[in-house]
């Protein structure tokens, strides 16, 4: 079936986005999703066909989302459930309280395991510097003896002419 558009109904999409009172952005994306009626406008883009009759939405207004005070007054038989809610609320925070002391003293706990930790494993690496130094010092003795064994065990006359 044929429906005949009249042709100012084609638009730019920055006249679609002003007639719809949306970005051309929106309109960019509607056009993607394949929401709005398009055609290719040569090598300037796309036209987007948006009736004029179409009317501006008017956004509703929103109603209030916090309830009107009750003027101070507390419905009958509410009161007694405010006062057990009051009550479960403190022990709430006591209990909060209690274990944020327990949690305190934990963390405290652990903090003084991780320093002795600590100073055991420096203790640990001072003397592994100090048995590293140790047998750098046997291997340097080492050397020198087979130094020395070498300087025997050449002739004499080697020996005594220096080579």
């Amino acid at each position: 079936m044929w429906v005949a558009v009249a042709e100012d109904d084609w638009c730019s999409v920055s006249e679609a986005a002003r007639r719809l009172g949306v970005t051309p952005t929106a309109i960019r994306n509607r056009i993607r999703r394949g929401t709005l009626e398009h055609r290719a406008n040569g090598n300037q883009g796309k036209l987007v066909r948006v009736p004029r009759t179409v009317p501006l939405t008017v956004p509703e207004p929103v109603p209030p989302t916090v309830p009107e005070p009750l003027g101070g007054t507390v419905p009958p038989g509410v009161e007694g459930t405010i006062k057990a809610l009051e009550a479960h609320v403190r022990q709430l925070s006591e209990l909060l309280a209690r274990q944020r002391i327990d949690h305190a003293a934990e963390l405290e706990r652990v903090r003084l395991e991780i320093d002795r930790a600590r100073d055991d494993a420096d203790r640990q690496r001072e003397h592994a510097d100090a048995m590293l130094k140790q047998v750098k010092d046997l291997v340097d003795r080492v050397n020198r003896l087979h130094d020395e064994l070498e300087q025997a065990r050449r002739p004499w006359w080697l020996r005594w002419f220096g080579r």
